[in-house]
């Protein structure tokens, strides 16, 4: 298996992309296209005023509120929750679940999302690993990791990693269907809470960015980098310290006093000059360029063996 320590492989300038999926990943709910699979409520809370109960994503829908009120407006995300303290985030040994599966005892659970529409992006795990296949419309199909906290009182809290160095998965991809598309690269970002908006935790508002434009992209996005894939079909491991990701905004990048909200990949979209329209300024919840009535691409790539990796240790080789 090859090892690929990352150095500011970025080139994302161009791109507006995903920036506001990461609490959709992170923290404990959805602002959009995260899934309500995670969720375990979702029904608590039934007050019909607010955002409580109805929304059943990923266990923070309808926990809102001690009596069901609706809490539109505020925070209440539990602030740097550690988690576990192996380092380990997913080897997908049971399934699609994350966290919490491998004896953490940390009380921080949480599962895999997808940009929704299975027949668009399909996930298997029956492999012990996570094997995505279908068809990608550049940034607008991405998969990404969210987290639960137990304690929490809405579900949504951000991880500290102060521990931590940086993060690792292993990635190969078949490139005889598609691989990860036609530039053999894929987008790699993590959330951080000054960097998401304050309703893409809903209801656990973990985000404190705040802009005025639409899409919230333009103001507010995680730290992301560029990751490349092997075009011959082997695994590799991807080595990325935090001083690796640049470009969020208005928080660049990340360090180990970050607060996490979110770990998501994302595809990218085809050059202009290959049909599609260029993917400055969208975002999978909202933008328009690669869209379901555009171009796309198949895609076949699989992932393993996401953790973070401790001080004073490589991160080791991964799967």
């Amino acid at each position: 298996m090859k090892i690929m320590t990352i150095s500011r492989i970025v080139g994302l300038a161009s791109l507006s992309v995903v920036a506001s999926v990461f609490a959709s990943a992170g923290c404990s709910s959805s602002s959009s296209k995260t899934p309500g699979t995670g969720g375990t409520t979702g029904t608590a809370g039934s007050s019909s005023a607010g955002t409580t109960g109805s929304a059943g994503t990923t266990g923070a829908g309808g926990a809102s509120g001690a009596g069901g009120s609706g809490a539109a407006v505020g925070s209440i995300c539990t602030p740097g929750v550690m988690p576990p303290a192996s380092g380990l985030i997913a080897d997908f040994a049971l399934g699609n679940t994350t966290f919490g599966a491998f004896g953490s005892g940390e009380h921080v659970t949480g599962g895999t999302y997808d940009s929704g529409n299975d027949t668009y992006l399909v996930q298997d795990f029956s492999n012990a690993d996570w094997h995505l296949t279908g068809n990608a419309y550049g940034s607008q199909s991405y998969f990404g990791i969210y987290w639960t906290c137990d304690n929490a009182v809405s579900g949504g809290c951000t991880l500290d990693v102060s521990r931590y160095l940086g993060v690792q998965f292993s990635i190969k991809a078949n490139p005889a269907k598609g691989g990860v598309g036609p530039d053999s690269k894929i987008g790699f970002s993590i959330g951080r809470r000054e960097d998401d908006t304050l309703m893409e935790n809903d209801p656990a508002h973990c985000g404190t960015c705040t802009t005025t434009k639409t899409p919230t992209s333009l103001d507010c996005h995680g730290p992301r980098v560029d990751v490349s894939v092997p075009t011959d079909g082997s695994a590799m491991t991807v080595k990325l310290l935090w001083s690796d990701f640049a470009n969020g905004a208005p928080v660049a990048g990340l360090s180990s006093s970050a607060l996490l909200t979110g770990i998501i990949w994302y595809f990218h979209d085809l050059p202009a000059d290959a049909g599609a329209p260029d993917g400055g300024g969208t975002t999978p919840a909202g933008g328009s360029d690669a869209s379901p009535s555009g171009i796309y691409y198949p895609v076949d790539v699989t992932i393993d063996d996401i953790q973070f990796i401790k001080t004073g240790t490589d991160g080791g080789s991964g799967g």
